[in-house]
């Protein structure tokens, strides 16, 4: 069993920045930061937001929001060598800029990936003496998306940052071993209870179902509705006639469906796309399943377990285990090689023992009810307390301690 400390609050008005690619699309790091800002501001707290890249907000923020663009710094800091006298008198008015916004700031939340940007902006907080003030946050599976692929250059800026905040225990130790650094710690990310409650509330759509399984993600290779979909077609699901519900859009749309059609399960399969309220799904469904070939943490596991609904997962790199107590709240499928589970979805390979371990989940939970309604008595409150966003606030706010 996973345990997190609670830390005590603390209750001092504190300058707060959050530092963000992109957020004009809805995804775990843009859900992170809404439900951290609106609760920081609700704490008293003075909160800015800085993005690379303008566009509209899909999530609801609070705070004032500034902008850069990403890509004029990533142009200048790519051809550094080559600076022509005007470029670099461009750079320090950046430079200048960037200071401006830093000072006043008790904390700096960095969630960009790597990339010149990146770069540019954590050299001069090393180089302006803000590291002790800034955590870099690690949000997904693949560390080096965040932290970078040269790990010499990488840790030489990252060792001055407060801390490097993880995911996982797992995440923390992968970074130790990859760049040698020790200033790491594990916050894991909240579930919006107030949001899911009012969600539930809504009605169903029409023309669902009295019972199925649920999944919901983007239709993205990396997200493994292939095997999911090769699983349940083997399984007793199937053979009984409870439908698959899969929830969410994306690239792999076309090809999943011709799946469906090529192994003749097509009116067995439904494909709702995007939704607005995916928590309202919950009510009709026995279980939801995430089929994912990695994932930095599984949002819609913690989000779902509070919904009441035992979950199924792939035991894959890194946040699944962390959430996932096996036979207790849901079930962990094995994997035959984690590493290479994450690598297959390149070239669209599926593994017949990785199909069979899903199967074999969903029969467990299609067949055994004792089992469903044990673990259906013990979703909601593995999450409600240890996710709470208070909980996981007073985490970040202890950072400046």
């Amino acid at each position: 069993m996973h345990h997190f400390v609670k830390i005590e609050t603390i209750l001092v008005e504190m300058n707060i920045l959050f530092l963000y690619d992109y957020m004009g699309e809805l995804g775990g790091v843009q859900r992170k930061i809404s439900t951290l800002s609106t609760e920081f501001i609700a704490r008293g707290h003075n909160v800015s937001l800085m993005s690379g890249i303008n566009s509209p907000f899909k999530y609801d923020y609070h705070g004032v929001a500034y902008f850069y663009e990403r890509a004029r710094i990533s142009k200048l800091n790519k051809f550094k060598a080559k600076f022509s006298i005007a470029k670099r008198k461009e750079k320090r008015k950046l430079e200048r800029y960037f200071v401006e916004v830093f000072a006043p700031q008790d904390l700096i939340i960095d969630f960009r990936s790597q990339g010149h940007s990146a770069d540019f902006i954590r050299e001069l907080i090393v180089k302006k003496g803000m590291g002790a003030k800034t955590a870099v946050a690690c949000c997904n599976a693949v560390i080096e998306k965040y932290l970078g692929q040269n790990y010499k250059k990488s840790a030489s800026y990252l060792q001055h940052m407060k801390s490097i905040i993880c995911l996982t225990p797992a995440m923390a130790e992968q970074i130790h071993l990859s760049y040698g650094l020790d200033n790491c710690a594990t916050i894991w990310n909240s579930v919006d209870k107030k949001e899911i409650d009012r969600c539930l509330k809504e009605g169903l759509p029409p023309n669902l179902p009295d019972k199925y399984i649920l999944a919901s993600a983007r239709l993205h290779p990396v997200k493994g509705f292939d095997l999911l979909i090769n699983a349940y077609c083997n399984s007793d699901a199937a053979n009984f006639g409870l439908k698959l519900v899969i929830l969410g859009s994306g690239e792999e749309q076309p090809r999943l469906e011709n799946t469906c059609k090529e192994l003749g399960i097509e009116k067995n399969v439904i494909f709702e796309g995007f939704v607005k309220n995916p928590f309202v799904y919950a009510h009709n469904a026995l279980f939801f399943v995430l089929s994912s070939r990695q994932d930095g943490w599984g949002n819609v596991l913690t989000e779902y377990l509070y919904c009441g609904l035992p979950v199924i997962s792939y035991d894959v790199h890194s946040g699944p285990s962390y959430i996932i107590e096996d036979q207790v709240n849901g079930l962990l499928a094995p994997v035959c090689n984690r590493d290479e589970l994450r690598d297959y979805y390149k070239n669209n390979i599926v593994r017949p023992q990785d199909i069979n371990s899903m199967k074999v989940a969903i029969n467990s939970l299609v067949n055994d009810e004792k089992l469903l309604s044990k673990l259906k008595q013990n979703t909601r409150k593995s999450v409600e307390e240890k996710h709470d966003i208070k909980t996981i606030a007073d985490a970040w706010e202890s950072i400046v301690k």
